[in-house]
């Protein structure tokens, strides 16, 4: 019995999903539960396992091609099944409705219409008109007659010259929109814009042109969160098995900062603010594709162990690729660390539909002035964006005012 294999939903935003790769072939013998294709949501890429054992009778959707959830992707039988046209028809035509509205943000060129044609294919146009369009090379077909019935006169092919002569032959355009510049850089390599890293162009683009985006910036001394992570650094590596970083202080000072201040830790759908009881941390990581943000769940109730042990979890996990949608869903505010990096500060993106990211730069000795003397200290900076829809500046800055205090106060995240 022929049976459908449709593009699955793997979480409850899905719309559609991006086949990455077919990890069988038209004909192969299938089991079920084996993976049979790679699916790529707008935040991970997931093995899709087979629901039944047969053949895969026939491919529908090709590598690369975005397809709705529910609709049809291939079809699984056995040797005596046939797919009849009618099946294959109604496939091309769900993935030509999504491609049809997707080319509909930009209004097409209308074709120009078609003469009338007399009785036996002839078209309508008087002898003068066709003896015209002969000598200026026009297309009869292409031009729309303006006298009785549709029929095509000497000032209808007067017109269609003109603007054809107005027109660019298309080697011209070319030219015109690639022109040849002395000393202009050899292009070593096109890269599509594809896959995931398409995803993020979107995404990003996206917020940037939505949410209208505060930054602010505070200095923090990070002299006793250094002293802390010391003096638990050997601790954590003996009893717990993780290594402490400063990631995890900062995590954890910005979950108890949420908590104070749950206007942060919400997000904008449509004209509804949702403020979110739970707080759950997205931690940017780098990976060779782009970037994708794991979500550390309930982090303002973790222990510095447990934040540890969740963070090196989940990065490993993503630079393996094994991520689940589960555990990059779900996330009520972002933080992202480029200190390694030796950068200072930065300003990030929000997430959307979060409304808020941190951003935390590279913990550097410098010189500042303490009770009237100048001393050495090690300071962070941390850079809020927010979106100035839902987040006041007042509040943006209590919010990253309280992160300080806990940094530069870490034992009473310890209380």
């Amino acid at each position: 019995m022929l049976k459908e294999v449709i593009m699955p939903q793997l979480g409850l935003t899905m719309t559609t999903g991006t086949i990455q790769k077919w990890l069988k072939k038209e004909g192969d013998q299938l089991e079920k539960g084996e993976p049979i294709l790679e699916v790529m949501t707008d935040k991970v890429t997931m093995e899709v396992e087979s629901f039944d054992s047969g053949i895969l009778k026939k491919i529908v959707a090709r590598e690369g091609e975005e397809i709705p959830v529910t609709q049809v992707i291939a079809y699984i039988g056995d040797e005596k099944d046939e797919i009849p046209p009618e099946l294959i028809a109604r496939a091309t035509e769900a993935k030509a409705a999504l491609a049809s509205e997707a080319a509909a943000v930009a209004e097409p060129q209308k074709e120009p219409a078609l003469a009338e044609e007399e009785e036996g294919g002839r078209i309508k146009a008087s002898p003068l008109a066709r003896r015209l369009a002969q000598e200026k090379g026009l297309d009869l077909r292409l031009i729309k007659g303006s006298g009785p019935g549709g029929r095509i006169t000497k000032e209808d092919v007067l017109k269609a010259a003109e603007e054809k002569e107005r027109r660019p032959a298309p080697a011209e355009a070319a030219r015109v929109a690639a022109p040849q510049i002395a000393g202009a850089p050899q292009v070593a390599e096109v890269i599509p814009l594809t896959g995931l890293r398409k995803i993020i162009a979107e995404r990003l683009s996206e917020s940037f042109r939505n949410a209208p985006h505060i930054v602010i910036t505070m200095q923090v001394d990070m002299t006793q969160a250094q002293v802390l992570r010391d003096s638990l650094l050997s601790l954590a590596e003996e009893k717990w098995g993780v290594r402490l970083s400063y990631t995890d202080i900062i995590l954890k000072a910005t979950a108890l900062a949420l908590k104070e201040y749950p206007g942060l830790n919400s997000s904008l759908v449509g004209e509804e603010i949702k403020v979110y009881q739970d707080i759950n941390i997205g931690l940017a990581v780098a990976i060779p594709d782009g970037l994708i943000v794991p979500t550390i769940f309930g982090t303002d109730g973790l222990s510095l162990s447990e934040i540890a042990r969740k963070r090196e979890e989940l990065v490993k996990k993503a630079r393996e690729g094994s991520l689940s949608l589960d555990e990059v869903s779900g996330g009520t505010f972002t933080v992202s660390n480029l200190g390694m990096y030796g950068v200072e500060s930065f300003s990030a993106i929000i997430n959307p539909p979060q409304v808020a990211i941190l951003a935390v730069g590279a913990i550097e000795e410098k010189a500042v002035v303490r009770e009237g003397q100048i001393v050495i200290r090690p300071q962070l900076t941390l850079s809020l964006s927010a979106d100035h829809r839902v987040v006041d500046g007042a509040l943006a800055a209590q919010f990253l005012a309280r992160v300080r205090e806990l940094l530069e106060s870490p034992y009473l995240m310890l209380v």
